[in-house]
């Protein structure tokens, strides 16, 4: 497996580093899980989607694939997800959210601005129908908080640059 951290260095994927995350989750009362983008990187030797881009150094042509994922197969990710949780962590509650921070580049022949809509759109659409078919979790287990929505309707010009 091939780990990223978020200063886009290759962490060593260890059961010891995969247990901290299990143990981690065991003790979560409260998990907010953040959509950001439809257009994933993913590894098709192991099928795993990459949480970033990869580094130069780390993609492998043969290895690596660039796919934009469709409202029916992120739907698919958050049933596997939905799945678990009610399997592995029945007690944990999980909001849901999309991220506001725009895609500023594509990998695809359309602009970042057509491509950050779509992107968006793919995501909402998939955690709203996800949501109305588990209306009986809703406000339960499972909650939607409007992040992207609040950003992009109430503020004129939002500054996107972190400061790490």
């Amino acid at each position: 497996l091939l780990w990223i951290d978020k200063n886009r260095s290759t962490v060593e994927a260890t059961e010891a580093g995969r247990q901290e995350v299990r143990s981690t989750l065991e003790r979560t009362d409260v998990l907010i899980l953040t959509l950001g983008l439809s257009e994933i990187w993913y590894d098709k030797i192991t099928g795993e989607p990459l949480w970033r881009a990869l580094t130069e150094s780390t993609y492998d042509p043969e290895r690596h694939v660039f796919r934009i994922e469709t409202v029916e197969k992120t739907l698919e990710w958050l049933e596997c997800i939905e799945e678990l949780r009610r399997q592995y962590l029945p007690k944990l509650k999980i909001v849901f959210t999309v991220s506001p921070i725009p895609l500023n580049t594509t990998f695809r022949p359309v602009s970042a601005i057509a491509a950050n809509s779509v992107s968006k759109s793919v995501l909402r659409a998939a955690i709203d129908e996800f949501l109305r078919t588990h209306e009986d979790q809703l406000n339960g287990e499972l909650f939607y908080f409007p992040s992207y929505e609040m950003v992009t309707a109430f503020f004129t010009d939002p500054n996107f640059r972190l400061k790490m």
